[in-house]
């Protein structure tokens, strides 16, 4: 058995991670949406340039918009029925979200 090598990807900007972290302190279940965050971040991670993007954590919407964007492609591919089924349950139990980082600007 040989250890784990590093990732060795970094943050495009430090702002982007002082961001997260301002993003995280507003948000409801904060760790869990942080942990889900991160793993779409991973997966739309600069490659070529081993780099997590300002750009990709705007396009999710943030801490409490990447969920929310994820709930929305999921809908998408549901049968209409089935959609509207699923959008009445959910918003009887779940209140809006804002799904633009309050803190993070691509400028």
């Amino acid at each position: 058995m040989t250890a784990a090598v590093p990732a060795s990807h970094v943050f495009e900007a430090p702002e982007l991670v002082t961001g997260m972290l301002a993003d995280m302190a507003t948000a409801p279940g904060a760790l869990p949406l942080l942990q889900f965050a991160a793993a779409k971040m991973w997966e739309a991670r600069d490659r070529s340039r081993r780099m997590l993007t300002t750009a990709s954590y705007v396009a999710m919407g943030g801490i409490a918009g990447a969920l929310a964007v994820h709930a929305d492609a999921v809908l998408a591919e549901m049968p209409p029925a089935r959609r509207q089924l699923a959008q009445r349950c959910s918003s009887a139990w779940s209140p809006p979200t804002a799904r633009a980082p309050s803190s993070i600007s691509t400028s």
